[in-house]
């Protein structure tokens, strides 16, 4: 089984694609759901960006946190994906795709973490506005989204060793651990074979 496989299993497992009945049919719902495994399972093995975790599943492991994140702060839906959500939902319009992303004036890439662009210089600001990602640039670009997404979720590790700066919570806040625990616990059970 590949990765993509593995997390589509996953995804179908804690969210049926026959939930999002009301917007979409249940096959627009399981073929959606492969493109974000797909994208997921792309951007956790990509050799230029690190996993989040070490050892022999640190990929693996590092995928299932970030679809975690994805299913507790959206539960994959259709609405909240293609950035259609109505307040007060996604955070009265300041969060973006299933990973509820807040960009503000724009974040950007620092490195294998991230930070917003108020941090740089008006001028970098101008030099690099390419490298400026706002809402509507996350919401056109799936894997974006997930690639800011896993370096946000890699800045919160480092800094707390958790979600907790993700979350907005701290080191032992109970969704941080909900959002891991919850990939941790599918890892045991389905042992990734890949």
């Amino acid at each position: 089984m590949d990765l993509t496989t593995y997390l589509l299993s996953a995804m179908l497992a804690w969210m049926p694609a026959k939930a999002h009945h009301v917007l979409e049919t249940e096959d627009q719902a399981r073929a959606r759901y492969a493109t974000i495994a797909a994208d997921v399972a792309a951007v956790a093995a990509d050799p230029a960006e690190p996993p989040v975790f070490q050892g022999a599943d640190g990929r693996t492991k590092t995928a299932l946190v970030l679809l975690s994140v994805a299913f507790w702060e959206s539960a994959f839906r259709v609405d909240v994906d293609s950035g259609k959500c109505k307040p007060p939902e996604c955070d009265n319009g300041h969060a973006f795709t299933l990973w509820q992303l807040h960009p503000e004036d724009g974040v950007i890439f620092d490195g294998d973490v991230y930070t917003f662009a108020r941090n740089r210089s008006p001028a970098w600001r101008a030099d690099h506005a390419a490298e400026i990602y706002d809402g509507a640039a996350l919401l056109k670009d799936r894997k974006l989204a997930a690639r800011v997404a896993l370096h946000m979720i890699r800045y919160s590790f480092k800094a707390t060793q958790s979600l907790g700066v993700y979350t907005g919570e701290g080191k032992n806040g109970p969704k941080a651990k909900q959002r891991f625990e919850h990939a941790l616990k599918w890892l045991r059970v389905h042992p990734f074979n890949g």
